[in-house]
C-alpha cells in the first residue's frame, strides 16, 4: 500500500490557487496601468540590485560579527578568572573607537554601489515614464 499525506495534497492545492490569484492580479494590473512594462522593469531592477549588491555584504558582515561575539564569549568563559578579566576588558574597550577593517570598507563600497544603481534605475525609469506620457499626449 502507498500512503498519501492529505496535508501534502492540501498544500499543493493552496499553492496552485495562490498562483492563479497572483496571475489574475498581475493581469488586472497590466490592463489598468498604462506603463506596466516600465513599472515591472523598475521593480525587477531595484529588487535585483538589492539582492546582488546590498543584502549579501550586510548579511556577511552580520555573520562575522556574530562569529566574533561567539569567539569572545568562548574565550572569556574558558579563562579561569573570567569574571575579573571580563570586567576589566569591558572597561577598557568602552573608551576605544572601533577600527575599520577592509571588510567594513568593502561592505560600505558595495552597499554604496547598490544605492547608486537603485537611484540610477529610478531616474531612468522616471525619464521613460515622462517620455512615454509626452509621446502619447501628442
Amino acid at each position: 500500500r502507498i500512503r498519501t499525506n492529505n496535508n501534502n495534497n492540501n498544500s499543493h492545492y493552496y499553492y496552485t490557487f495562490s498562483g492563479i490569484i497572483l496571475g489574475m492580479a498581475a493581469t488586472t494590473a497590466a490592463l489598468c496601468i498604462p506603463a506596466f512594462g516600465l513599472l515591472s522593469g523598475f521593480v525587477g531592477g531595484v529588487s535585483q540590485v538589492a539582492q546582488a549588491f546590498v543584502l549579501p555584504p550586510l548579511m556577511l558582515r552580520r555573520q562575522k560579527q556574530k562569529q566574533q561575539q561567539q569567539q569572545q564569549q568562548l574565550l572569556s568563559s574558558s579563562s579561569s578568572s573570567s569574571s575579573k578579566m571580563n570586567k576589566t576588558t569591558t572597561k577598557r574597550t568602552k573608551g576605544r573607537k572601533k577600527e575599520k577593517t577592509n571588510d567594513d570598507c568593502a561592505t560600505i563600497g558595495l552597499v554604496g554601489l547598490g544605492v547608486i544603481m537603485i537611484v540610477w534605475t529610478t531616474w531612468s525609469t522616471w525619464q521613460e515614464i515622462i517620455l512615454s506620457s509626452s509621446s502619447s499626449s501628442s
